[in-house]
């Protein structure tokens, strides 16, 4: 399929737009350092007239719209079908413009009535994410807008939080986290920092048995696991980030928390597929399922002729300090 390439003087970007605006590589230069995902193993294309499956291309940077977890959802007396992951990822978009250092992409959607602009400028050592969406039908519908950049994984890399940060909610059966929707109050010394950070049940309440969790790690190598949680509740600021200090490197994401205030974070290690990845997952929808969302109190809606408007701006540094 076709690539595009974007480069200035620090950063390189290769992007797919025939998936959505895929980033396929976000390479710093100056270190030889790739912070997309890259595929572990043979991916197969989907042959004329079948339908993509998600998993054959779990990698790389994606936009996650309408949804993220697929279900058929009654709406003002209407079934509305959700794709798995959503249908942008899989949505062939048109190249508007393209130079050296920008790209400009457009599309349509498929089972919803909406136009979709997606923009990539390159401006030092950051990645500009600019989106507009809209309703272009006569009638709302619920959706959510979800950042489903997988980044690489190291063992020794260090999550950055939001500065507030103070319980994470559990949204996925694990063998470390146990049970969905469990919520668990972290005591973080630092957000900045590796730390063993205690954590308690705030849900069951039937106990205070505390045991031992850091949120700001990742799950060994040899662990086959996987983890997704989410910050509980809105975020107190749209920054985040990753360290690697083996790489020498660090990842800061900023994005408009008034307009993306919720915050979860997914990691594989070994458990899906047998990749290794993690992301960082900005939101407007609170979590994963629109019926969920609904549940929470948390599903947007985008209203006839309505439109969102927002940005993401993703940089790499070389680690100099701990600190963002």
């Amino acid at each position: 399929m076709k690539q595009l390439q974007i480069e200035n003087e620090t950063l390189r970007v290769v992007i797919c737009p025939k998936t959505g605006g895929k980033i396929l590589s976000f390479y710093e230069k100056k270190h030889a350092f790739e912070l997309a995902a890259q595929s572990g193993r043979g991916r197969k294309l989907p042959k004329a007239g079948e339908e993509p499956d998600f998993g054959d291309y779990a990698y790389g940077m994606d936009d996650a719209f309408p949804n993220i977890n697929g279900e058929l959802y009654e709406w003002n007396g209407k079934k509305l079908d959700y794709p798995d992951h959503g249908e942008i990822w899989k949505m062939p978009l048109e190249v508007v413009h393209c130079d050296a250092k920008s790209v400009k992409l457009h599309g349509k959607g498929r089972n919803f009535a909406y136009e979709y602009d997606k923009r990539l400028e390159l401006l030092g050592d950051s990645l500009i994410l600019s989106y507009r969406i809209i309703n272009t039908g006569i009638e709302e519908f619920p959706c959510f807008w979800t950042w489903h950049g997988l980044i690489r994984y190291e063992e020794d890399a260090i999550l950055q939080f939001p500065e507030g940060t103070k319980e994470f909610r559990n949204v996925l059966d694990s063998d470390r986290l146990g049970k969905c929707d469990t919520v668990y109050q972290a005591e973080l010394s630092s957000m900045h920092k590796r730390s063993e950070s205690k954590v308690r049940d705030t849900v069951s309440k039937e106990k205070e048995s505390a045991f031992h969790y850091d949120f700001t790690s990742l799950p060994e190598r040899d662990s086959i696991s996987w983890e997704k949680y989410y910050i509980e509740g809105r975020v107190s600021e749209g920054r985040c980030g990753m360290l690697y200090p083996s790489q020498g490197m660090r990842m800061l994401l900023e994005y408009d928390a008034g307009m993306l205030p919720y915050l979860g974070f997914w990691v594989t290690a070994g458990r899906l597929l047998g990749d290794y990845n993690c992301a960082l997952e900005p939101t407007n929808g609170f979590y994963d399922a629109v019926s969920i969302a609904e549940t929470n109190g948390a599903l947007p809606i985008l209203k006839a002729d309505g439109e969102w408007s927002f940005s993401l701006r993703i940089s790499l540094k070389a680690l100099k300090s701990q600190c963002i």
